[in-house]
């Protein structure tokens, strides 16, 4: 089934049908791999979640990881100007508030579920405006992507979190025991081609 939806320019053809890590590697001798191709029936490397301490799969939270977390500019600017105006948030934002970044005290309110706190290397990018390393959005904080060092505000940001500790149904390998964090952010960048405006981020 070809749902490809990637053009160049509006007129053009499309030019990416898949993306999707391949990772590979040694582990005590032993060469391990971990890929994706088309979620086809021939089975998956991947699942959704973090990993937690020792590489383990918080099992409990696998289905609630099954999410991609999306967020707007107009949100983020409306949420600035919010904080702006008095110091004080009147509108509490879900895709604001609701982010998985680290230390939010509000990801519970508006996800049903607390993020690990044995989960280490941190969360989604956010602009940790006092410097205590935890996410406050009630004190002004605001998702953003960092480019070469640089915080920057993206037309929408999208961002989520798999691993490869399961069943390798595609490879057939032994995990890797890596997490990946997905991001996805475009810019809405006049008179520039869609390939210029999108950028994917695995961290």
């Amino acid at each position: 089934m070809n749902i490809s939806k990637f053009h160049i320019h509006q007129k053009h053809h499309l030019v990416l049908f898949c993306c999707a890590p391949w990772i590979s590697g040694y582990i005590n001798g032993e060469v391990r791999a971990a890929c994706q191709t088309y979620l086809s029936f021939t089975g998956q490397d991947f699942n959704t979640g973090p990993l937690i301490t020792d590489a383990q799969i918080p099992v409990d939270l696998c289905g609630k990881f099954d999410h991609v977390w999306e967020i707007s500019n107009g949100d983020i600017f409306s949420h600035i100007a919010d904080y702006e105006t008095d110091h004080f948030i009147d509108d509490t934002i879900p895709s604001v508030f609701g982010w998985p970044a680290q230390g939010n005290k509000y990801f519970f309110r508006f996800n049903g579920f607390e993020l690990p706190a044995e989960h280490k290397g941190g969360w989604a990018e956010f602009e940790d405006l006092n410097q205590n390393g935890n996410y406050d959005p009630d004190l002004g904080e605001y998702p953003i992507v960092r480019l070469k060092g640089h915080p920057y505000i993206p037309t929408e940001i999208m961002w989520m979190v798999f691993n490869d500790q399961g069943i390798h149904g595609l490879t057939a390998s032994s995990p890797l025991g890596i997490e990946i964090q997905l991001t996805v952010f475009g810019f809405n960048c006049l008179g520039q081609c869609s390939i210029e405006q999108c950028l994917i981020q695995y961290i």
